[in-house]
């Protein structure tokens, strides 16, 4: 009979009872290779693919935007570009049947061009926001108006719970 080790006994103990850091979805896609990924149901992001809003675990969770004075927007956003730029906005995950430990993910898909950031963004120009949803508001801000002529604005997020598949949100647009 194999002799055990007091070593291998505290390490065995560690594993089942100190807790330990485990990357969540929102802690890998800001690392450089996650950066690289987008939130697109082409994708797959922790092995499994993402799924479509419409194939979403939960359609009650979705995007909204206030005004900074708290005005609430339905998407398509008109902006109001009268008071010039740059423009901020509010924007949070909104979680009405309180699942448990979601993991979010929100990026500026258009445009493409660092004029639309995340006042705490990461990745490149800023465009993508990561959170764990505890119902908090995210600044958006918007440095230059889209002409006619532009792609509209668009906002999309991911969510999840743990290492299982993420679910995509409705897209926020401004026009």
């Amino acid at each position: 009979m194999a002799k055990v080790s007091i070593v291998s006994l505290l390490f065995c103990w560690w594993f089942s009872v100190v807790p330990h850091s485990v990357f969540s979805f929102a802690d890998v896609m800001k690392e450089p290779l996650g950066c690289m990924t987008e939130l697109d149901t082409e994708e797959v992001i922790m092995n499994y693919p993402v799924l479509a809003f419409e194939d979403s675990k939960d359609h009650d969770v979705h995007i909204i935007a206030e005004t900074i004075d708290g005005t609430a927007l339905v998407s398509p956003i008109s902006i109001d570009s009268s008071s010039g730029v740059p423009l901020t906005y509010a924007v949070k995950l909104l979680n009405p049947n309180d699942i448990s430990s979601i993991q979010i993910v929100m990026d500026v898909v258009e445009p493409t061009d660092g004029s639309v950031h995340w006042e705490f963004g990461g990745c490149d120009e800023n465009v993508r926001l990561t959170a764990n949803n505890r119902g908090q508001w995210h600044t958006l801000i918007i440095d230059r108006v889209p002409t006619p002529e532009d792609e509209p604005i668009k906002i999309v997020a991911g969510w999840a719970t743990g290492h299982e598949a993420v679910s995509l949100t409705n897209e926020l647009v401004f026009i």
